[in-house]
């Protein structure tokens, strides 16, 4: 009897620390599961406006908040109205995806929706962890084709373009533009307080720290990019510098403050009226594949991969964030000459290592 009144003890021993053990499990999982469960109370659409305007002005530039916002209220809007965001699941976001190909959104802007909707619900997860994860994570999406590659700009049709704009009050741009690969709204934002030499080296630099943007017409200055990396020092060879003084001193009179600046005012040229006097150059250069400012940032990506600069050089020059970025703006027509090297180094290394039996 006192073996099983022993035994009987031991059990209900066990029985009251089990109920301690869950006690004490469900006093730290009641705060997760909470934490995971606000987003329960929140709906999609006061989380999304509270996400863009959280956005605006601060991280991204308008014209990336009207794109945003565009294809929130536009897309996103309309299909999860009603939805809090525990109400959104994988399936949730795979319905959205098959509802907006029956409308007839075509897959590369599917791609921005989803993008656009996967970057808010991240912050819910990762920042303000409102759900435990992101719904959008594995949807599977349509495939995009590649995209055609704007064309480059050649040796020749460059000195086509110089030729015509000679005598234009911004003829710089395209020594620039070519010799430095920069953007059109980078170059567009240039003052010439951004040209700088350093005084160790001797090395002339152009300082590139901010953009022209347009956005319904209206354009500014924005003193912010997309990436750390299009903060860059552009290292400027001297034939560029002596073009940039001569222009300076003898087009602009030295009375400029921006170094593409409209005609009669000491103001920055628009994107748009850029555009048009690019356009008229290529006209009258009788260039007529559809070549823009943006082609000759590939003419720069071409020859530096031509002349084997190193991957961190042309990354750090062009404001290049992936490793993959130069190679995809190099012209392949003019790069598969480089196939020849690959050639000529396997035959050097095999010559006279395989000698065929005589028969």
């Amino acid at each position: 009897m006192m073996t099983q009144h022993n035994e009987s003890s031991a059990v209900k021993l066990d029985n009251e620390q089990l109920m301690q053990m869950a006690q004490l499990i469900s006093q730290n999982i009641a705060p997760v599961q909470a934490k995971q469960w606000e987003g329960s109370h929140i709906l999609v659409n006061d989380y999304m406006t509270e996400w863009l305007e959280a956005k605006h002005g601060i991280d991204i530039v308008q014209k990336t908040y009207e794109n945003y916002e565009g294809r929130y209220r536009n897309h996103i809007k309309p299909f999860f109205e009603g939805k809090t965001l525990m109400d959104v699941s994988y399936n949730t976001v795979s319905a959205f995806v098959k509802h907006l190909k029956a409308k007839g959104v075509t897959d590369s802007t599917i791609h921005d929706i989803v993008r656009v909707l996967s970057i808010a619900l991240n912050e819910a997860v990762n920042v303000r962890e409102l759900i435990p994860k992101n719904p959008c994570d594995g949807v599977h999406l349509p495939k995009i084709r590649q995209k055609k590659k704007r064309p480059t700009i050649t040796d020749t049709e460059a000195r086509k373009l110089f030729e015509v704009c000679k005598g234009h009050h911004y003829w710089i741009a395209i020594p620039i533009l070519l010799m430095c690969g920069m953007r059109k709204g980078e170059l567009l934002a240039l003052t010439w307080n951004d040209v700088f030499q350093d005084e160790d080296t001797g090395q002339w630099y152009i300082s590139i720290n901010k953009k022209v943007s347009a956005s319904k017409g209206k354009h500014t200055v924005e003193k912010f990019m997309k990436t750390l990396e299009g903060y860059r020092n552009v290292a400027i060879p001297q034939v560029l510098v002596d073009l940039m003084f001569y222009y300076k001193e003898h087009t602009q009179r030295n009375s400029r403050t921006y170094i593409i600046a409209q005609k009669r005012q000491d103001k920055m040229e628009s994107t748009r009226n850029f555009n048009r006097t690019f356009t008229r150059w290529k006209e009258k250069a009788g260039i007529t594949k559809p070549i823009s400012p943006h082609s000759c940032r590939r003419a720069f990506a071409t020859r530096l991969v031509l002349e084997g600069v190193p991957l961190e050089a042309m990354k750090k020059q062009g404001g290049w964030k992936s490793d993959k970025m130069p190679y995809y703006y190099a012209d392949e027509a003019q790069t598969d000459i480089l196939k020849n090297k690959c050639a000529d180094i396997m035959g050097q290394h095999w010559a006279g290592q395989f000698v065929p039996v005589a028969e």
